[in-house]
């Protein structure tokens, strides 16, 4: 497999992954780069997202289409040719309609590809086969009614906005990605390469870690709330011996833990993605 594929494929897994918390700028601006810059990189882009937007995966297939959302807006005309072609527009009617894959899409997947249809007949005019798609779609009856959509994809198209706007935002990895796949130098595109897989590789550390301190953080809860169940049915009279131990084991593990809930606290102080996730 090529280093352009490799580099595309390792940037969509991460940008698509569903542990996603926010939209991962660097690796989509790195994405759209690589499409625009590379020879096959369109071709194979493509052929990405086709996979990812029908994954069976809601948060896969809703970041793979936002994700597409952004290629139009950035990728330029040679990319709006391929995806105004029935051989990609097909794949998109595939998920609405039911002689396909309609019946096994989410509500959510299908608004968001009639989303994209809709506007991008406004936004690309020059793409005359995505107006017809859309209108084959009202005539069959997958599209019963414009307007359902107008409001919800106003909101979208702001918020797509919005992200295109950050996708320039001063990251010091994403400018140094920028300049490497901008570059004419080969040996420039083997450091992009290494610097995407780093990417994806401290994307997964920090995944586990995440999920680390969160089974530490449900440990801590789940000895503290059995702890004080036992303490609010104490009864001196009734309560077992056995009963009496356990209490006091789980009062030991909660000492236990205590140093490793200081640190986490410590570590979440100011961290807004860690937060969420440490909230017991």
């Amino acid at each position: 497999m090529d280093v352009v594929t490799t580099s595309l494929e390792a940037l969509i897994q991460r940008i698509t992954n569903p542990q996603n918390q926010k939209p991962d700028i660097a690796a989509i601006e790195a994405f759209c780069v690589m499409l625009t810059k590379e020879t096959e990189g369109i071709q194979i882009g493509i052929k990405l997202l086709v996979t990812q937007i029908q994954s069976l995966n809601e948060s896969e297939a809703l970041q793979a289409l936002s994700l597409l959302d952004t290629c139009m807006k950035r990728c330029g005309p040679l990319f709006h040719a391929e995806i105004g072609k029935f051989r990609f527009l097909n794949e998109m009617i595939k998920l609405v309609s039911p002689k396909y894959l309609g019946n096994r899409t989410t509500a959510n997947v299908r608004q968001k590809v009639l989303q994209l249809l809709y506007a991008w007949i406004t936004e690309y005019p020059r793409e005359s086969k995505i107006k017809e798609a859309y209108e084959m779609l009202k005539k069959q009856g997958v599209i019963e009614e414009d307007a359902a959509f107008i409001m919800t994809n106003n909101e979208e198209r702001q918020k797509s906005s919005k992200m295109k706007n950050n996708i320039f935002e001063n990251e010091e990895m994403s400018r140094h990605l920028r300049r490497l796949l901008h570059s004419k130098d080969p040996s420039d595109l083997q450091t992009a390469n290494r610097l995407i897989k780093f990417m994806v590789k401290e994307d997964e550390e920090r995944l586990q870690l995440n999920s680390q301190r969160g089974m530490e953080l449900e440990s801590v809860q789940n000895n503290v709330m059995l702890l004080s169940e036992m303490l609010d049915s104490y009864n001196q009279n009734e309560t077992s011996a056995e009963d009496l131990e356990l209490m006091k084991e789980l009062y030991q593990a909660c000492e236990r833990l205590k140093p490793i809930l200081l640190r986490l606290a410590s570590e979440t102080q100011g961290n807004i993605e860690m937060l969420g996730i440490c909230y017991i």
